[in-house]
């Protein structure tokens, strides 16, 4: 079954679709909520510099970048977009203020979406894009959130018998900032998802 999801940041769509694909995000924040003495300040997540794409940094201006076309004649381009709906809030470093995981795609012309995590911590100098974590190619995401400074993902990936379109495959996978790195500490198989013929 085709699903057709568009985000929107600040009202503006962002677009996630590809020629042969539709990826569709549904976030699940669980965990209690502490007061914190730094409110997060959520509307700069889409203006701001995000490391670790393939395209390299890249500069988001109201949720997306957009590169130069392949061909000077070409529509074709590069591009990242920040997944909409609400950012995933809760301490990362431990320094007792809100930081930020949010999801980003990116396209680079072909069918392929590539889907990071990207962790944006925010500190004397404001907000900073300090890791980013690349998932895979179309890879679905079912629910997310941060518990005791990790994040949690439970995902949809692809596996034995499936193609790049259609991912079958559920996996929790948990990591933890550390040294500007999201470091993976445990991934679980939980079965695969029937899809309808």
């Amino acid at each position: 079954m085709a699903m057709f999801s568009i985000f929107r940041m600040n009202s503006m769509p962002v677009r996630l679709l590809a020629a042969t694909a539709i990826l569709s995000f549904l976030f699940s924040c669980s965990g209690p909520q502490a007061e914190r003495s730094h409110p997060f300040p959520v509307d700069r997540l889409g203006d701001m510099v995000y490391q670790g794409t393939q395209s390299g940094p890249v500069q988001l201006v109201a949720g997306i970048w957009q590169g130069a076309p392949y061909d000077p004649e070409g529509a074709t381009r590069p591009e990242v977009d920040l997944a909409g709906g609400d950012p995933l809030l809760g301490d990362l470093d431990g320094d007792g203020s809100d930081d930020a995981v949010v999801v980003l795609t990116e396209q680079l012309g072909g069918s392929g979406i590539f889907v990071y995590l990207a962790a944006v911590v925010q500190g004397d100098e404001g907000l900073t894009n300090v890791a980013t974590l690349l998932l895979g190619d179309r890879v679905g995401i079912t629910s997310l959130a941060i518990d005791d400074r990790t994040v949690v993902a439970d995902l949809v990936v692809a596996g034995p018998g499936d193609t790049a379109c259609c991912p079958t495959h559920r996996e929790r996978a948990v990591w933890r900032l550390e040294n500007r790195e999201l470091r993976e500490i445990s991934r679980e198989a939980r079965g695969a998802i029937e899809r309808d013929r």
